[in-house]
């Protein structure tokens, strides 16, 4: 099984590759942006595969045409999608379109809420209304 961890920029996608793997391959920053490439690696202790990518936003023919021969590439087998937000960020349209893009390919869709133990904010199920 491999598991490809998509969503938008600045999220936490390469520190939870980094964890995942026992790595250090993937640069890690508060700034958007920071991870460019695609990046896969074993995960510690079995046999399947994490890939990592640069935050994306299917906003455009450009960017759709892109990610859907960037995603094409990666997956040829039974795979999942680990879709990572911000649990700071509210539920917004974003992230629903890309949830909704990445549906087409049938492939099981985790979704992955990361950052709650670095607010304040309290726990809310708005996530829950990207139906995965």
């Amino acid at each position: 099984m491999n598991y490809l961890l998509i969503g938008k920029p600045n999220v936490g996608k390469s520190s939870i590759f980094n964890i995942l793997t026992s790595s250090n391959i993937n640069i890690v920053h508060k700034d958007s942006g920071t991870t460019r490439d695609w990046h896969e690696e074993l995960i510690n202790e079995t046999s399947s595969y994490i890939y990592d990518t640069p935050g994306i936003i299917i906003n455009n023919d450009k960017n759709f045409n892109l990610i859907n021969s960037s995603i094409n590439k990666f997956f040829k087998g039974n795979n999942t999608f680990l879709y990572v937000i911000d649990f700071k960020e509210d539920y917004n349209e974003i992230d629903k379109f890309n949830i909704n893009f990445l549906r087409k390919y049938n492939k099981d869709i985790i979704l992955v809420v990361n950052k709650f133990d670095n607010t304040n904010k309290n726990f809310n199920a708005d996530f829950l209304k990207y139906g995965i």
